[in-house]
């Protein structure tokens, strides 16, 4: 063997060296990988070391749902994205199969260019595809919306990239990263936003177990990264319905831009996102916006109209001691005077010494024909003599109200409200603040058991998508402190 031969072998034997060291480093280190290798010089120690650690651990230690909602532009697709999708196949294994789903179009074709880019069609075209020998499967569909790549075994691509909403048949991943799912129509519709959670609920029986001998990770995994557009968007749907109702279990993390939760707290990544730029975000958008986008806050600051904290609350002990005495109303809003309503509310309401107390509510969503009947029932059973409700000359409600309430032989009176179209309907309900917030108005601290939807619908007025309730809340106490309000006797009721 001559000398340059043998020099040609003994660089090769140190390229491999090489090769082997730096695979090991970011095998063991997921944050040397998104900033070295992928060229990410942006990212810096906090907060996106601290954030590619907990990602590497949450794998280590197979936990199988991850929520991670972080401010925007902060590096979370490059992170958790297109940086662990990268890191999975290089480090872990190229038979791993992703769905990738976002409500952003531009998103997904982002992260397909980024790939192209990382991955070759050979290994010597990309400095990634030599390194970890993850190369395109050239034999195989490659498209914008589609990857695969090179050693995959078993049913289905390496790769698919879809809308969320969108169709997931014929999709069998091993891991769902579901990043920015929802948009701006989830803030604006309930419909979309009820689509978006039967979509959701479609993702886990997608899922297929994959499990690696070398390195013992295994994934049927969702990663859900993003961050908050409405009060009840996606993320609640996941903490309140699966989480707390179901029981699944998940690792939720929230962050803020600022350390404390507000518009102009400190900074909470002040060398990457310092106060100055904070300002220049505040500028150019909505309070409402920045408050969902950058703080994680569904509902801005400015915008709660009755804050949960300087409400009045009853515990039932203390409502037994007075619930004899003085008088009760049932106050009803049917929701526009439609055969189904979206949240027909009612209110059943104590009033004595001058305290108004909320102290059951029917707040479940019932056809109109048959919650006429409820109503009437826990009349008769509270001892309500009065109803007072609103009359949108829609349908016969009254009519309805008063057949219900003879059926079971209870006399009541009925009392119908006309506001009109030219009411302001937000301006009555905000008037309502002085009455709860100096506790002539108050309600029951089991509200979560007893009523959550109707004080869901007054704590986040403003932001939920219902005011059904906080409508038929100023009713009611519009109806208790007129002048002329009486205590009615029974041979006066119907």
């Amino acid at each position: 063997m001559d000398f340059a031969a043998g020099k040609e072998i003994l660089e090769e034997y140190e390229r491999e060296a090489l090769t082997a060291v730096v695979v090991k480093k970011c095998t063991d280190d997921f944050y040397y990988f998104c900033k070295y290798i992928l060229g990410n010089d942006l990212m810096m120690r906090e907060p996106h070391r601290r954030w590619c650690d907990d990602h590497q651990k949450t794998v280590l230690a197979n936990t199988k749902r991850v929520m991670r909602l972080k401010p925007r532009k902060t590096f979370k697709t490059t992170i958790y994205g297109l940086g662990f999708l990268l890191w999975a196949w290089g480090c872990v294994s190229h038979e791993i199969r992703f769905f990738y789903t976002s409500s952003n179009k531009l998103l997904l074709d982002e992260v397909a260019d980024g790939l192209s880019q990382y991955i070759g069609t050979e290994k010597n075209e990309t400095f990634y595809s030599y390194l970890f020998g993850v190369t395109k499967d050239p034999e195989a569909k490659n498209t914008s919306d589609v990857m695969n790549v090179q050693g995959r075994e078993g049913k289905g691509f390496s790769l698919i990239l879809r809308t969320s909403g969108g169709s997931t048949v014929g999709i069998h991943p091993n891991v769902i990263i579901i990043d920015d799912p929802v948009g701006e129509d989830d803030r604006k519709y309930e419909s979309e936003r009820k689509s978006k959670e039967l979509w959701f609920d479609t993702l886990q029986p997608l899922l297929v177990s994959f499990y690696d001998v070398k390195t013992g990770i295994e994934f049927e995994s969702i990663f859900y990264i993003g961050t908050r557009w409405h009060l009840r968007d996606l993320v609640w749907h996941i903490q309140e319905e699966l989480v707390k109702k179901k029981g699944q279990v998940w690792d939720i993390e929230s962050e803020s831009i600022t350390k404390d939760g507000t518009p102009t707290g400190e900074p909470s990544y002040p060398d990457f996102m310092p106060a100055e730029k904070i300002k220049e975000f505040r500028i150019s958008m909505s309070e409402e916006f920045f408050a969902a986008q950058e703080l994680n806050n569904p509902i801005a600051q400015g915008m709660i109209v009755f804050d949960l904290g300087k409400l009045h609350f009853i515990r039932q002990e203390q409502f037994d001691a007075i619930k004899l005495y003085g008088k009760i109303i049932c106050a009803f809003d049917p929701a526009l005077g439609k055969a189904s309503g979206d949240y027909p509310a009612v209110w059943f309401i104590h009033y004595y010494n001058d305290t108004i107390t909320f102290f059951d509510a029917i707040d479940k969503k019932i056809e109109i024909a048959l919650l006429v009947h409820q109503i009437a029932s826990k009349n008769k059973l509270y001892g309500c003599r009065t109803l007072v409700y609103e009359d949108n000359n829609a349908m016969l409600i009254g009519q309805s109200l008063e057949k219900a309430h003879k059926r079971i032989n209870h006399k009541i009176v009925l009392d119908p409200v006309h506001h009109g179209s030219g009411s302001n309907k937000r301006e009555r309900i905000v008037s309502c603040q002085d009455v709860l917030y100096s506790g002539v108005a108050q309600f029951m601290n089991d509200y979560e058991n007893r009523y959550p939807e109707a004080m869901n619908q007054v704590a986040f007025y403003g932001a939920y998508g219902h005011d059904d309730f906080p409508d038929a809340m100023e009713m009611g106490i519009s109806y208790l402190n007129q002048e002329h309000f009486k205590f009615v006797r029974h041979e006066e009721c119907l």
